[in-house]
């Protein structure tokens, strides 16, 4: 998927909610060992959601390809669920990347 909304589309096209839609910063960026950033986030909305209930049931069909250097130039690859990721000598870009800067189709 190229972004969030590529792949809110396909995973619950046609729900509706009043949901909250969070994206933050991907690639480049820097993290110290042991800080977290959450790049996507869905959080419920008041009331019952349809849109926020098939995502909740979607969620665990979804998975991610997670590939980082430290400052040493030392690479790992991970889903970012396990606890331990796998060395690689490098982490190529891939053919699609996924892009949290690009603006939802609902954004005025």
């Amino acid at each position: 998927m190229a972004s969030p909304w590529e792949l809110l589309k396909a995973c619950c096209a046609g729900a509706t909610g009043t949901d909250t839609i969070f994206t933050g910063v991907t690639a480049p960026n820097i993290l110290r060992a042991g800080e977290h950033r959450d790049f996507f986030a869905v959080a419920p909305g008041s009331g019952k959601s349809e849109f926020f209930e098939k995502f909740k049931a979607e969620r665990l069909n979804i998975t991610a390809r997670i590939c980082y250097c430290s400052v040493f130039d030392e690479c790992w690859v991970s889903s970012g669920l396990a606890i331990r990721a796998d060395r690689v000598p490098s982490c190529p870009a891939p053919a699609t990347p996924f892009r949290t800067d690009l603006r939802s189709p609902r954004a005025p």
